[in-house]
């Protein structure tokens, strides 16, 4: 959210934000879609996720944003996935299900490649499958 917040104090044209993830790993949420994204920026109903700011939370509480993260999270953990990889992918899950205008790239041996997690649902189970993009 920290892109978002960026947004809504004026940088307009932000692009990305770089991270580095327990044991190295490096990633980029970037603004894939500048309409997408301004929108999600100033969608009154988005203001409290953007201006929440804690260490122990992505997302406001409660927000549909944190509710997509937490599910595909504990999902991903509960298939084997390290900490560090659910996260990221949970993230790309949220981040695209609730057409923010972000994307999460990670760098795989000097190239950024987009993340992405899909959500199949049979019956009352859901799964999430994540993909590196070539």
């Amino acid at each position: 959210m920290v892109l978002a917040r960026m947004y809504k104090d004026g940088a307009t044209n932000i692009t990305a934000n770089v991270e580095f993830g327990y044991g190295g790993n490096e990633y980029m949420v970037y603004v894939n879609d500048r309409s997408s994204f301004g929108t999600f920026c100033n969608n009154t109903n988005n203001s409290q996720t953007i201006a929440y700011n804690s260490a122990n939370a992505l997302f406001y509480p409660g927000s549909s944003l944190a509710t997509d993260y937490d599910n595909a999270y504990k999902n991903l953990t509960s298939q084997g996935f390290t900490a560090n990889d659910a996260q990221s992918h949970a993230l790309s899950y949220a981040l695209d299900h609730n057409k923010t205008g972000l994307k999460v790239y990670q760098n795989k041996n000097g190239t950024f490649k987009e993340q992405s997690t899909d959500q199949t649902t049979s019956g009352s189970n859901t799964n999430y499958s994540p993909k590196i993009c070539q």
